[in-house]
């Protein structure tokens, strides 16, 4: 593997998603150098997850428009911000050097930025079940990835199953893309906690009455208060056991996508010494799309008042800062309420598991 340095930078941006990109803008536009990476060979990170046929081609969801104003604000950057894609950080030396790896080009550099943002997003939850770790088994995540990469729907038989507001969302994408779920099982019941879902705010409320209706004119049969409890090699597929408070039902599918919930995805990252460090967005919060711009921005401005004080001693910026932390407090609200929606006794069900379960396996 061969080596090269490259100019200095100010700030290392590690992934260009919406928290990052809208790091490394705000920081930009203060007057300092940045570097953003992703190991990805396209901007967008999950959430706007770009095709690999085409460099404007996306499964478009309700978060384009925030996107397109900060390809703008990156265009206008200029040369402050050198992006670099298919480029992996790798961690830090002693010295607080930042290593990258070039994985095409079999080649890596090191940076000696005086900041580093984290925005590297969140990691999927999914809770053990007995057969998960069976071919034909895979996170719903994982699945929403390969859709937006291909644009494709796996021409499969496919049951989307475990808790969380992202079952509805992967749901409504197979159907656009042609390819409706067998069945969605929901482990809570959201319906039950109406109270709480009539306090969202109106924008999570369209989202999800959105692809709640994709899935209802579909045919989707969808399952609250049930989960998959077994899931068994069958003749001709996966054959899933499916347990509700008064019922049991036997699905035959060839794919299970499973989740359970996200949680940053940091752990283990940050360097010994001086060096300026800061996480953002889903990596530091696990809030979600709607919160990682505006906290992308917060750590942003965080750092120039520690690198470039005087551009940001300002009554305009203070009014943005305040501006900022109440939208990323109204989102921290919003997900409190989420969670509390779609609760479900995890505990139980770990209790329940036979005692030859495998517990760990990798995606």
């Amino acid at each position: 593997m061969t080596e090269s340095r490259t100019k200095p930078v100010d700030v290392l941006v590690v992934g260009a998603g919406l928290a990052g990109v809208s790091a490394a803008c705000r920081l930009a536009e203060s007057g300092l150098q940045v570097r953003l990476v992703d190991q990805a060979l396209s901007l967008g990170g999950a959430v706007l997850r770009q095709a690999q046929q085409g460099t404007d081609r996306r499964l478009q969801g309700v978060h384009q428009a925030a996107w397109q104003a900060l390809m703008n604000r990156l265009h206008q950057a200029g040369d402050r911000v050198e992006v670099s894609l298919g480029l992996a950080f790798s961690g830090f030396d002693n010295s607080g050097a930042a290593m990258l790896v070039h994985a095409q080009q079999v080649s890596h550099e090191w940076l000696h930025p005086q900041a580093v943002v984290l925005a590297t997003g969140a990691t999927e939850r999914v809770r053990p079940r007995t057969g998960w770790t069976l071919p034909g088994v895979m996170t719903a995540g994982a699945l929403q990835i390969l859709m937006k990469t291909s644009l494709r729907a796996p021409q499969k038989r496919v049951v989307i199953a475990g808790s969380g507001p992202l079952l509805l969302a992967v749901g409504a994408q197979l159907t656009k893309l042609g390819q409706a779920p067998l069945a969605l099982i929901e482990e809570s019941n959201p319906l039950q906690h109406w109270m709480k879902s009539a306090a969202l705010p109106w924008a999570y409320w369209r989202e999800g009455v959105a692809y709640l209706f994709t899935l209802i004119k579909a045919g989707v049969p969808i399952h609250f208060g049930h989960q998959v409890t077994r899931i068994a090699q069958g003749d001709a597929g996966l054959k899933l056991t499916v347990q509700g408070k008064s019922q049991t039902l036997h699905l035959e599918t060839d794919l299970v996508a499973l989740h359970d919930g996200i949680m940053p995805n940091s752990y283990g990252m940050r360097p010994e010494g001086k060096l300026i460090w800061r996480v953002a967005g889903d990596s530091a919060l696990g809030l979600g799309a709607r919160a990682s711009a505006a906290h992308g921005e917060r750590v942003a401005l965080d750092i120039i008042g520690l690198l470039a004080p005087l551009s940001v001693s300002t009554a305009a910026t203070a009014a943005r800062i305040r501006q900022l932390d109440k939208a990323i407090e109204t989102e921290n609200n919003a997900q409190r309420l989420i969670k509390g929606i779609y609760q479900s006794d995890e505990a139980a069900a770990l209790r329940a598991l036979p005692s030859d379960t495998v517990i760990c396996r990798c995606e």
